[in-house]
Protein backbone atom coordinates (compact mmCIF):
# COMPACT_ATOMS: atom_id res chain seq x y z
CA UNK A 1 0.00 0.00 0.00
CA UNK A 2 2.97 2.43 0.38
CA UNK A 3 3.20 2.78 -3.31
CA UNK A 4 0.18 3.72 -3.34
CA UNK A 5 0.29 6.53 -1.52
CA UNK A 6 3.91 6.88 -2.68
CA UNK A 7 1.43 8.15 -6.06
CA UNK A 8 2.82 5.12 -7.64
CA UNK A 9 0.53 2.76 -9.85
CA UNK A 10 -0.07 -0.04 -8.32
CA UNK A 11 -2.27 -2.94 -8.15
CA UNK A 12 -4.12 -1.93 -5.16
CA UNK A 13 -4.57 1.62 -7.14
CA UNK A 14 -6.00 0.30 -9.94
CA UNK A 15 -8.30 -1.74 -7.22
CA UNK A 16 -9.69 1.00 -5.60
CA UNK A 17 -9.95 3.26 -9.14
CA UNK A 18 -11.92 0.64 -10.44
CA UNK A 19 -13.82 -0.84 -7.44
CA UNK A 20 -17.24 -0.07 -8.04
CA UNK A 21 -17.38 -0.95 -11.59
CA UNK A 22 -19.57 -4.50 -11.33
CA UNK A 23 -17.58 -5.56 -13.88
CA UNK A 24 -14.40 -5.29 -12.05
CA UNK A 25 -11.98 -8.40 -11.27
CA UNK A 26 -9.05 -7.12 -9.52
CA UNK A 27 -7.89 -8.79 -6.20
CA UNK A 28 -5.76 -7.41 -3.77
CA UNK A 29 -4.49 -8.80 -0.51
CA UNK A 30 -7.03 -9.09 2.49
CA UNK A 31 -9.86 -6.67 0.70
CA UNK A 32 -12.88 -7.98 -0.64
CA UNK A 33 -14.19 -8.05 -4.43
CA UNK A 34 -17.22 -6.45 -5.42
CA UNK A 35 -18.55 -9.95 -5.90
CA UNK A 36 -18.01 -11.02 -2.77
CA UNK A 37 -19.35 -7.64 -1.37
CA UNK A 38 -22.48 -8.27 -3.04
CA UNK A 39 -22.68 -11.91 -2.25
CA UNK A 40 -21.97 -10.81 1.45
CA UNK A 41 -24.66 -8.74 1.52
CA UNK A 42 -27.60 -10.77 -0.59
CA UNK A 43 -26.58 -13.46 2.09
CA UNK A 44 -27.45 -10.53 4.60
CA UNK A 45 -30.67 -9.55 3.47
CA UNK A 46 -31.33 -13.26 3.04
CA UNK A 47 -30.93 -13.93 6.63
CA UNK A 48 -32.62 -11.38 7.69
CA UNK A 49 -35.72 -12.27 5.58
CA UNK A 50 -35.89 -15.86 6.96
CA UNK A 51 -35.44 -14.34 10.88
CA UNK A 52 -38.09 -11.66 10.13
CA UNK A 53 -40.69 -12.71 8.17
CA UNK A 54 -43.23 -10.00 7.69
CA UNK A 55 -41.47 -7.27 10.59
CA UNK A 56 -40.06 -3.63 9.51
CA UNK A 57 -36.33 -3.89 10.00
CA UNK A 58 -34.03 -0.83 10.66
CA UNK A 59 -30.54 -0.99 8.56
CA UNK A 60 -27.92 2.05 9.61
CA UNK A 61 -24.51 1.15 7.37
CA UNK A 62 -22.06 2.93 4.77
CA UNK A 63 -22.87 4.14 1.54
CA UNK A 64 -20.84 0.81 -0.07
CA UNK A 65 -23.52 -1.00 1.63
CA UNK A 66 -25.96 1.26 -0.01
CA UNK A 67 -24.34 1.05 -3.22
CA UNK A 68 -25.31 -2.60 -2.88
CA UNK A 69 -28.73 -2.25 -1.64
CA UNK A 70 -29.73 -0.26 -4.78
CA UNK A 71 -28.37 -2.82 -7.23
CA UNK A 72 -30.02 -5.57 -5.61
CA UNK A 73 -33.17 -4.05 -4.98
CA UNK A 74 -32.98 -2.28 -8.26
CA UNK A 75 -31.06 -4.06 -10.78
CA UNK A 76 -27.70 -2.91 -12.48
CA UNK A 77 -27.07 0.29 -14.38
CA UNK A 78 -25.84 -0.65 -17.79
CA UNK A 79 -22.74 1.28 -17.32
CA UNK A 80 -21.78 -1.16 -14.48
CA UNK A 81 -20.55 2.05 -13.00
CA UNK A 82 -22.09 2.26 -9.40
CA UNK A 83 -20.22 4.91 -7.78
CA UNK A 84 -22.87 7.23 -7.66
CA UNK A 85 -25.59 4.97 -6.93
CA UNK A 86 -24.88 5.85 -2.66
CA UNK A 87 -27.26 7.58 -0.61
CA UNK A 88 -26.95 11.24 1.54
CA UNK A 89 -25.76 11.11 4.80
CA UNK A 90 -28.60 10.45 6.67
CA UNK A 91 -30.81 9.45 4.21
CA UNK A 92 -33.57 6.60 4.61
CA UNK A 93 -34.76 4.32 1.79
CA UNK A 94 -37.03 1.87 2.38
CA UNK A 95 -37.16 -1.33 0.37
CA UNK A 96 -39.26 -4.72 0.49
CA UNK A 97 -37.85 -7.55 0.39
Amino acid sequence: MQEYLNGKDTTDEKYFKNYWNLENELKSEGLETIKELFERINDFLNDIKAKYEDKNILVVTHNGVCRAFEVLFNGEPKSKDIRNLGYDNCQIKMYNL
